[in-house]
């Protein structure tokens, strides 16, 4: 009987220290996934931090470009506007004291020989 007990108290035992290191060790798997998760969380909100700063600056460089395109349009309507015979008209009679010719302009083109 004492044989037994005593197989018994070390099975007990071993048991207790099987059961004690298991815990250990899952202890620090834990702390292992933690830690990966807790990384894992940080980076995923740096990442998401990142793109919405790229995002910010994409539209504001669209609000640019549109800016631009209308500055752009507004200047051609501008050229268009003092480009037009009407006006060069108006200016040449009232201020240069030209008249207009009933008749049709005359060109003269000039022949390079070619020799």
């Amino acid at each position: 009987m004492n044989k037994n007990s005593i197989n018994i108290k070390n099975s007990k035992s071993q048991i207790g220290l099987f059961f004690k290191s298991w815990l250990n060790l899952n202890r620090w798997v834990i702390v292992l996934y933690l830690v990966i998760i807790a990384t894992a969380g940080v980076l995923y909100v740096g990442n998401v931090n990142d793109t919405t700063d790229l995002l910010r600056e994409i539209r504001t460089l669209e609000r640019k470009i549109d800016d631009l395109e209308n500055k752009r349009k507004m200047t051609d309507s501008r050229v268009k506007r003092l480009q037009s015979p009407e006006r060069i008209i108006k200016i040449a009679t009232e201020n240069l004291n030209m008249t207009l010719s009933d008749e049709a302009p005359l060109f003269i083109e000039e022949y390079e020989d070619k020799d």
